[in-house]
């Protein structure tokens, strides 16, 4: 998952600028729009809704790594510790392309994403989950 501009600066601030408030949860959703570039908000997310869709949130333990990987001194990537399932969808979420990393359970900042290949068609009565370690978040 690369940074979106917004989730970018926050990293250059965090470093260079003034203090940031890093997020105590992240919460994951998805999206039925491909993000095409890194300018992406959440104006320009089409994300998925009804259907029992709710973003799932991830408790952000920053400095105990219960639920991220710490990232190795030469590595560049993290990833979730847990499983990560959404609840079953009652109705039609449609194709999703991409799953992101906002900083609230609607609306909010997003800072990070990926699109998905192969695309994921979720009809009724479906579950999605990702298996610990999948959902993996680069800097590069």
């Amino acid at each position: 998952m690369p940074a979106t501009n917004y989730g970018m600066a926050e990293i250059l601030q965090a470093f260079f600028g003034t203090q940031v408030t890093v997020p105590t949860t992240w919460y994951v959703g998805l999206a039925t729009t491909v993000f095409t570039s890194e300018t992406i908000d959440g104006s320009d997310c089409n994300e998925v809704s009804g259907g029992s869709y709710a973003r799932e949130s991830i408790t952000n333990n920053a400095g105990d790594n219960t639920d991220w990987v710490t990232a190795a001194d030469d590595s560049i990537l993290t990833s979730n510790q847990a499983a990560i399932t959404f609840t079953e969808s009652s109705a039609i979420w449609d194709t999703v392309t991409t799953v992101f990393l906002a900083d609230a359970s609607t609306d909010g900042n997003i800072y990070f994403y990926t699109n998905i290949t192969p695309t994921l068609y979720v009809g009724t009565d479906t579950i999605i989950s990702w298996a610990a370690n999948t959902l993996q978040v680069t800097m590069s």
